[in-house]
């Protein structure tokens, strides 16, 4: 291949495309091509104490399911916080998080006295390969039992009012991939490399907080059926044709539709 975009620039992209890698092609392959492929990544500003609040919730929640104290997971989560550097998130206070804490330590106990959803895997990576060869991976929050049945649940912390929450769950590549990778190490491929079933689905737990509300926690059920599933496979063997098209011509033209959003 002849480089003609930066070509003196070293380049990092990833063999195994997961769910961000995708996504940030499927928003403009030039995005792609400068995070992802030249490793670029845009300064954390005012975003990085937004990121690091539900970088210390995620702490929190694994180290808690993993040892189920308390005090080691509250220490590390805490030592992830940061202080609000965005406006917007003032209220993302070292003592909001310690009642969000404190909330979902309360959730952890009546899930374990319950019963209901039993927690069989956390933090799980995985990776597949398609039938055509092309690799993908991604990691389960946890792989979880819920009334019996297969589920994987993933963490969200979001500001979003729950309605609007759900409307960005379908289509949502996150959570059919995670259904696409659990049910085809649960019950196996057949010969196009589709699962031969699919699991019941994602069970995503918002962890809503806004300046006036919060923390509000609440399960969202997403699930696919398997043609939707098949599909999906189709989608993304087309997508990495592209991406390949890309490489190969070293072409990675701008979606102009995302200039304005992009940082």
């Amino acid at each position: 291949m002849t480089r003609k975009l930066l070509p003196t620039l070293p380049r990092f992209e990833p063999e195994n495309m997961d769910h961000t890698a995708t996504k940030c092609f499927k928003e403009c392959p030039r995005k792609y091509f400068y995070r992802m492929v030249l490793g670029r990544t845009s300064p954390a500003g005012k975003w990085e104490s937004v990121f690091a609040w539900g970088s210390a919730i995620h702490k929190f929640l694994e180290v808690l399911y993993e040892t189920g104290d308390a005090g080691a997971a509250t220490q590390q989560g805490l030592t992830i916080f940061r202080a609000p550097s965005n406006p917007s998130f003032e209220f993302q206070t070292k003592e909001r998080l310690l009642v969000n804490f404190a909330k979902l330590m309360n959730m952890y106990k009546e899930e374990t006295n319950n019963a209901v959803i039993r927690v069989e895997a956390i933090e799980q990576p995985f990776n597949m390969v398609f039938a055509d060869g092309i690799s993908i991976g991604g990691r389960f929050d946890q792989l979880i039992r819920w009334n019996g049945r297969t589920w994987i649940r993933d963490w969200k912390t979001t500001s979003k009012q729950i309605q609007y929450f759900k409307q960005g769950l379908e289509p949502n590549d996150q959570a059919i991939r995670y259904i696409y990778a659990a049910s085809c190490l649960q019950h196996g491929v057949d010969e196009n490399g589709y699962p031969n079933r699919v699991i019941d689905g994602v069970l995503f737990t918002a962890i809503y907080n806004t300046k006036t509300v919060g923390p509000e926690i609440q399960g969202i059920p997403s699930s696919r059926t398997l043609m939707q599933v098949k599909k999906w496979v189709d989608e993304q063997v087309f997508i990495h044709k592209q991406m390949k098209a890309c490489r190969e011509e070293d072409v990675w033209p701008m979606h102009e539709v995302s200039c304005s959003f992009c940082d």
